[in-house]
């Protein structure tokens, strides 16, 4: 609060409350967790993460830090894989199209092998 030049009158109309009742709830040992969600979200600081921090049990254990490179690798992957995707939906219909033409000139074969064999004497 000190560190953001925050009053306990400003903070109490952030928070909805009365200035007695930010001075009261200053003095508290125990906050509600909504409470405590809502100072966090307000000072942008995770008291949460600032409390688990200071008891040390590993459980659940904390997750490593996002390896930056490693985070584009797997963007660009996923746009590639995007990529290849929408190939294979292009080369699958260019193939049902071909596979159509296909049949078609088998019947044109078949029908001209039928004709030049009913005019040979």
């Amino acid at each position: 609060m000190y560190e953001q030049r925050m009053t306990r009158t400003q903070l109490a109309k952030k928070l909805g409350v009365t200035p007695p009742a930010v001075t009261t709830m200053l003095g508290y040992h125990v906050y509600k967790t909504d409470r405590l969600i809502q100072l966090s979200q307000l000072f942008n600081f995770n008291f949460f993460r600032y409390i688990a921090d200071q008891i040390p049990i590993d459980d659940p254990p904390k997750l490593a830090p996002v390896d930056q490179s490693a985070q584009i690798k797997i963007t660009e992957q996923a746009a590639t894989i995007e990529s290849l995707n929408l190939q294979i939906t292009q080369l699958q219909s260019q193939i049902a199209s071909l596979t159509e033409d296909n049949e078609y000139l088998k019947k044109i074969i078949d029908t001209f092998s039928a004709i030049t064999k009913k005019q040979k004497p």
